[in-house]
């Protein structure tokens, strides 16, 4: 599962003199600025994947999040101006209405469903939802569960019934497994045809670097999850390598995934190849940030949510593709 591994050191020769040709420059668009950094030793035992290059781009805050969104945790919107996002474990098993700018509409509850640890919601092109409840961080959780439900725009009322995605993990033997093994957590997934992607969120010491990518039916009752790639996010530091939101856009032609403190936004794809596409590797210009909650704006704008423990703490942000990808 390391198709992304180190390439041939003639290989990577290669890359890094395309890299220096084609990106040599300071300015990038509105929203993004390219990163500057000399080649090193450092960037090129850091190139993990065929098609990488790396950036920093600078995030636009719109608003505080309302103080009943404590730890957003995911992010996904279902009509121009209609954002839905949730806390992490342990809160009450609610969904929450925003409108872009921020502002709290109403909440749903989940009346058959608690919120043992929901880590991501997503959509489908059917208009079905879904709920992650697979939090692990310990990595000894039986259980995992994804909630699907319909579109809650739809819904008028301020309780809804789920139905239930139940799963495992087809690699994971010992609950918990040794400290190397603690791969089996996970909080992004995104879905269409019929199918879920999740991808795991690295808990290894020491660390490993690897996010795997699982994929499951999209429909209810209990499966094994299937193990079909992995993907290299780097040596470290966790913060910035261990993977924590997803999203896809309409078209399915663009895959990002975002760590605390990172994006990285996959093109020229194939299908649910995603990983065998164009990895583009975004670092946040803010500090401290703790990023996991992502989605689509459009087909090249995401707006993204932190997960801060204290109230009102976390902010609502928008970025914008379209500089980054014009340069692929």
């Amino acid at each position: 599962m390391k198709r992304h591994s180190v390439q041939h050191k003639k290989n990577l020769q290669k890359i890094i003199l395309v890299f220096c040709v084609l990106f040599g420059f300071s300015g990038c668009g509105n929203h993004a600025e390219q990163k500057i950094n000399s080649v090193s030793k450092n960037l090129i035992e850091e190139i993990k994947h065929k098609h990488s290059v790396s950036y920093i781009v600078h995030l636009f805050p719109i608003a505080d999040l309302p103080s009943e969104i404590s730890e957003s945790s995911g992010l996904v919107m279902s009509s121009p101006n209609s954002l839905w996002t949730h806390n992490d474990s342990r809160g009450e098993p609610k969904i929450f209405n925003l409108d872009t700018l921020g502002n709290l509409r109403r909440a749903i509850t989940f009346t058959n469903e608690p919120n043992i640890d929901w880590e991501e919601i997503t959509k489908d092109e059917k208009g079905n939802f879904y709920v992650g409840d697979f939090g692990n961080n310990d990595c000894k959780r039986h259980g995992l569960r994804i909630n699907k439900f319909s579109n809650p725009d739809l819904d008028k009322t301020d309780s809804i019934a789920a139905q239930d995605i139940d799963f495992s993990y087809p690699d994971q033997l010992d609950f918990p497994p040794s400290i190397e093994k603690m791969n089996f957590d996970a909080e992004a997934m995104v879905a269409f045809n019929n199918v879920i992607y999740l991808f795991s969120k690295n808990r290894t010491d020491p660390y490993t670097g690897y996010s795997k990518l699982y994929e499951l039916p999209a429909i209810p009752g209990n499966h094994v999850a299937q193990l079909v790639d992995s993907l290299y996010t780097g040596k470290g530091p966790v913060k910035e390598c261990s993977i924590t939101g997803a999203a896809i856009n309409d078209s399915h032609t663009i895959l990002v995934l975002i760590s605390h403190e990172k994006i990285w936004v996959f093109t020229h794809f194939v299908g649910n190849k995603f990983l065998d596409g164009n990895m583009t590797e975004l670092s946040f210009s803010e500090k401290g940030l703790s990023m996991e909650g992502v989605c689509f704006k459009s087909e090249n704008e995401l707006y993204l949510t932190e997960e801060r423990s204290e109230p009102g703490s976390g902010k609502l942000f928008y970025l914008d593709l379209s500089g980054i990808l014009k340069l692929q």
